[in-house]
Parts: structure tokens; C-alpha cells; sequence
């Protein structure tokens, strides 16, 4: 396989500028093999190196004539060898533990047996007055003009070290630019648990219209 580094002009297939271009090896017939990349070398002991991370453009599958790229990242835990961690697939998606993402961000992990494990972690600085916290936004578009559909946050309950986790909705009655309201309320009640609150709702069981509350 040949390994090249070379200087060129634009490319008329990708809409951004390139003035490096890095050549891989030829063998097309081998997933994520053809392609450039570039690795990171360096000392971990007097006299000895190791690459400790590696990014590279490669083909993504075998398929003679198909140029479908993806760009992966590759990192070495100690004791190991380097592995993929992070890929953006030729339509954009990103994996994190996959080859193969399904959606626009797709996380794998853990094992069997391995229980639940902690895939993504939102982390407010410092939530020290009641309110703060992180929050995941649901929102989209009509008409060109941006609706906010829902909204999921974890804030300090602003009791002891007791947590809230909220859902907000959007009001039916609302204009296309109203904020999200409350609608449900999971607050920590010391070591009995927690507490469950619907500030203003209803709650319907085999109903989707509940009269009550």
C-alpha cells in the first residue's frame, strides 16, 4: 500500500476548501481500511513510542465502486490496543461505541450484565441555587418560525441536596412562540423516595380528555 502527502486545490466534490490531501493505502475492497488518516506518536518510557490516537477518512464498505466516506477517531486505553471510539458516517450520523449509527447521534456500551450504564452525562458547573440544573430541549419548526414542543430538565429542588426532575409541555391553548410550561414535577423526599407533582393537570387513566384532577 502506498502512503502520500501531497498539496492540492479545491475539490469539486466536497464544498469547503483543502490544500492537504492524504492518501491511504488501495486496497478498496476492504471496509474502512481504504482511505488517509493521520496518527498521533509519542514517548511513554525512555526510548519507547506508541500511537496514542489516530483519525482517518475511510471507505466504508467493500463494495467495488461505492465511495461512501466516514471519518473515524481513534483513541488506546493503556494495557489495550487502539480502537475506533467515535465515527460520523457518510449521511452525517455520529456513533459512539458504533460502527453503525441509526440515527443522528447513536451511543453503545456496556455488556451483559453490565446493568445500566451511564451513556451521556449533562453537567451543570455549579448548581448551587434552586433552579440550576441542565435541561434537554425538544423543539422544531413551522413555517419557518421555531416551536418549542417540550422540554425535560434536572435543577435543584432547592431542599437539602434533593433533586427535581421536570417535564414541560407546550400548551395547546398557546401561540407557536409560547414557552414551555410545567407539567410534571419528580422531587427528592429525603430517604422515603420521592414526591410526584402536577402543578395545575389533570391526569386521565383510559381517558385522553380527564374532567378531573
Amino acid at each position: 500500500d502506498t502512503h502520500a502527502i501531497s498539496l492540492t486545490t479545491n475539490s469539486a466534490t466536497f464544498a469547503c476548501p483543502a490544500t492537504v490531501a492524504i492518501f491511504g493505502g488501495t486496497g478498496h475492497g476492504t471496509a474502512n481500511m481504504a482511505g488517509g488518516g493521520i496518527r498521533f506518536v509519542g514517548y511513554y518510557a525512555a526510548g519507547q513510542f506508541t500511537t496514542f490516537g489516530h483519525i482517518a477518512g475511510v471507505k466504508e464498505n467493500t463494495v467495488s465502486g461505492e465511495y461512501g466516506g466516514a471519518l473515524t477517531f481513534h483513541t488506546r486505553a493503556n494495557g489495550g490496543l487502539g480502537a475506533e471510539r467515535l465515527r460520523i458516517a457518510s449521511d452525517g450520523d455520529v456513533g459512539i461505541g458504533t460502527e453503525a449509527p441509526g440515527a443522528k447521534l447513536s451511543i453503545m456500551g456496556g455488556s451483559i450484565g453490565s446493568g445500566a450504564i451511564d451513556a451521556l452525562e449533562l453537567k451543570h458547573y455549579t448548581a448551587n441555587n434552586t433552579g440550576d440544573g441542565t435541561a434537554i430541549l425538544f423543539n422544531g419548526g413551522y413555517q419557518n418560525n421555531a416551536w418549542a414542543y417540550a422540554k425535560i430538565s434536572a435543577v435543584n429542588s432547592g431542599t437539602g441536596f434533593g433533586g427535581d426532575l421536570q417535564v414541560h409541555i407546550h400548551p395547546a391553548d398557546g401561540t407557536q412562540g409560547s414557552s414551555v410550561v410545567q407539567a410534571l414535577s419528580i422531587v427528592g423526599d429525603g430517604s422515603s423516595g420521592a414526591v410526584v407533582r402536577i402543578p395545575n393537570g389533570k391526569v386521565g387513566i383510559n381517558s385522553t380528555a380527564p374532567g378531573g384532577k
